[in-house]
């Protein structure tokens, strides 16, 4: 009967699956994502991340009003203090990406305040200052990339945020925060251009292709069902985005420098 078959150590077949019916164990895991749309947030996930990026817009409301504007450089004053929120909500996973590359494409980020402060500080340029055309182009990439993969699918990887730290953090914190220097006359423009320079060679650049390598490296040797593993073309393309953005302002930033700094070195 029952017993001996319990016994033996085989469970009984659940009636739904004895029928041929569709079943699953409450016990059981989900199944692992294989397409780009089992990355999509549901409904609930996709509303905490918008009412993310609108508190950071708030936040940046306050501090614009309340601090910012207290400054000359006032929109270079705000992203320095955007930057610091990015590098405070990413250093750990710098580490953890930097330190185990494999694993830097699953398991869950530190946070998602990063990717919701980049959108919210682009789009907060776009909605109350004066851009150009070169500054509507960036925040549309920015936005779109960055909010569409952040915002909209499930990928808080460790990884993400690697990007995210050398990509606007770190480096950017530190070229804004000379800039506003600049601007309330504490600081020469071109010292701030060779010192901007030394920061695009020694960290931003190197830490973009450290990106691309972790991105690499997951998807070759990762687990199978990582985002980086099942998606290798979509892997691939972020990989030459972090590398292409990182060797193209090191080239520029270093290239002006160059030819307004007479005494420069690295």
């Amino acid at each position: 009967g029952a017993a001996a078959f319990l016994r033996r150590g085989r469970p009984p077949v659940p009636l739904p699956a004895m029928l041929g019916l569709p079943w699953r164990s409450a016990a059981a895991p989900p199944p692992p994502p294989t397409t780009v749309y089992d990355f999509l947030r549901d409904a609930s996930e996709l509303r905490d991340q918008m009412i993310g990026v609108l508190l950071s817009l708030l936040l940046l409301g306050v501090l614009d009003i309340l601090f910012c504007r207290r400054f000359r450089a006032r929109w270079m004053a705000l992203h320095t203090i955007a930057n610091i929120v990015v590098v405070a909500t990413t250093i750990f996973d710098v580490m953890n990406a930097a330190d185990n590359p494999i694993l830097s494409c699953v398991g869950k980020g530190q946070s998602d305040v990063p990717t919701n402060m980049i959108v919210a500080l682009h789009l907060y340029h776009l909605l109350l200052f004066d851009c150009g055309f070169d500054d509507v182009l960036h925040h549309v990439i920015f936005v779109g990339l960055i909010g569409g993969l952040g915002v909209f699918f499930d990928v808080n990887f460790p990884v993400k945020n690697l990007i995210a730290f050398f990509m606007c953090g770190l480096p950017g914190g530190l070229d804004y925060l000379m800039l506003t220097l600049v601007k309330q006359e504490l600081m020469s423009p071109l010292t701030e251009k060779a010192w901007n320079s030394r920061i695009n060679v020694w960290i931003r650049s190197p830490g973009l292709l450290l990106c691309a390598f972790c991105v690499y490296q997951a998807a070759r040797h990762g687990p199978a069902d990582s985002a980086c593993a099942l998606h290798p073309g979509i892997a691939g393309a972020v990989a030459l985005l972090c590398v292409g953005n990182g060797q193209y302002y090191m080239q520029r930033v270093t290239g002006n420098t160059y030819r307004k700094v007479q005494r420069f070195s690295s």
